[in-house]
């Protein structure tokens, strides 16, 4: 490959792995400034998608809109905020990034789906019941 044609390859690779091609990904270090000891809570469109309480050493606590929880866990892989939980084999990845004062999120793998908004965030425990879970 000649080195324009690199080039154009690079440039092609860096938009596309890009959040809503063009928006800058939250860093590690933001979103675990923004997480840590807190509960996140998101919505998506209007209607509430969840949310998640960030405990030590990466460790989560999902919430989904009916009210049943898993535990879970994230790290970073490249720009993306993966998580994986009990009930899931596989990973699920996002992209996060800030826009208008707002957090966004969309899956890696789905920049085009319309993304969940954090709507607020605070210390409180989410109400999960479950032997398991603390409640």
């Amino acid at each position: 490959m000649r080195a324009e044609s690199q080039l154009r390859y690079l440039a092609l690779i860096t938009l596309l792995a890009s959040p809503a091609w063009g928006q800058t990904p939250l860093s590690i270090e933001e979103f675990r400034r923004l997480s840590d000891g807190k509960t996140l809570y998101f919505s998506q469109g209007g209607r509430f998608y969840g949310a998640e309480q960030y405990l030590s050493n990466n460790r989560t606590r999902w919430q989904y809109a009916d009210g049943q929880c898993i535990e879970g866990k994230w790290f970073a892989e490249g720009t993306s905020l993966c998580f994986e939980y009990q009930d899931s084999p596989q990973s699920q990845c996002w992209i996060m990034w800030e826009e208008g004062g707002d957090l966004l999120a969309r899956p890696y793998e789905a920049p085009q789906s319309v993304p969940i908004e954090l709507e607020r965030r605070d210390e409180l425990p989410l109400p999960c019941a479950g032997p398991d879970l603390g409640v």
